[in-house]
């Protein structure tokens, strides 16, 4: 018994290749990817791999639409770095800093790019300090942006990469609709946050101690009144206990023989642990581990 995408061309796509990140070039590699894989796949598990495809394009076109926008003025904003590296190495703070900045960051669509930084820039600075910290924030990002704005040859170019990008996110979004992710992961992130992420289904490998390796699927399950409840591959657990993020069962396996296993659960939801087979004399046994195990 078994224990227990061809949308551009890659020379199109490298051409430009010192400020392509290579996020972007990987998410259109990988542009079928969810779709292929949904029939192998949980759906939570097809939601949060589009749902993270999709959110680094969005940070790549964020990217792109800011260095374009400081290629634009890209002489204005030379001005206001040499101006605020003299501020930074004198430690005081050029004057109007706050409307400065937040005219910088309109420009670039910084809520886009770093929405935490936006939002500090309407905070209310009141000491010394904190105006020199936003400040030299505010210096780091701006000269990041001029290293790659100085860079760019032709603006159309960035703008025809951005359409792209927007056609793929376009795709991915209609994935997440069509899949009903936003449902499908507040759900999953509820029964976390109730401490349930041991409970459902786990697939892995295992291998013992007789040399012997395969597949199995393990499931933990808690009903409405608590009742703790599980298998591995269709036999029942005479016994399960859940504490925190480890469980331990056993269970009868071919007549007389018994299972004793424990599992580890990962916050990533990954999981991993060890078995022992007691023989049906009592005193033989063989141990063995689960490994690679993943929530389905």
């Amino acid at each position: 018994m078994k224990r227990f995408y061809n949308y551009c061309s890659a020379s199109q796509l490298l051409r430009r290749s010192f400020w392509l990140p290579s996020l972007f070039l990987t998410a259109l590699i990988t542009f079928s990817g969810p779709t292929l894989s949904a029939n192998a796949q949980s759906t939570p598990e097809v939601c949060r791999e589009t749902q993270k495809v999709y959110d680094g394009l969005q940070m790549e076109k964020a990217q792109l639409v800011a260095q374009l926008a400081v290629s634009q003025k890209l002489n204005h904003y030379m001005d206001l770095l040499s101006e605020m590296d003299k501020a930074v190495k004198g430690g005081y703070a050029i004057s109007g800093l706050a409307i400065t900045i937040q005219n910088f960051a309109n420009d670039i669509e910084l809520k886009q790019l770093d929405n935490e930084f936006y939002g500090s820039l309407y905070a209310d600075l009141k000491s010394s300090n904190e105006q020199l910290a936003l400040q030299k924030k505010a210096y780091s990002l701006l000269k990041n942006l001029i290293d790659k704005a100085s860079k760019i040859e032709d603006d159309e170019d960035v703008k025809n990469q951005i359409t792209r990008i927007e056609d793929q996110m376009i795709l991915r979004d209609k994935r997440l609709r069509d899949l009903d992710c936003e449902k499908v992961l507040a759900r999953e992130k509820s029964s976390e946050a109730d401490g349930n992420i041991v409970f459902g289904t786990w697939s892995g490998t295992y291998s013992n101690s007789k040399g012997q390796s395969g597949r199995a699927t393990i499931t933990f399950e808690k009903s409405d009144d608590g009742k703790l409840s599980g298998s591995e591959d269709g036999v029942s657990f005479d016994v399960i206990t859940v504490k925190g993020n480890t469980v331990t069962y056993s269970y009868k396996l071919s007549g007389c023989r018994k299972v004793e296993g424990t599992m580890i659960i990962n916050p990533d939801k990954t999981a991993g642990g060890s078995y022992t087979v007691i023989e049906c004399n009592g005193t033989d046994k063989y141990t063995g581990k689960y490994l690679d195990y993943k929530k389905q």
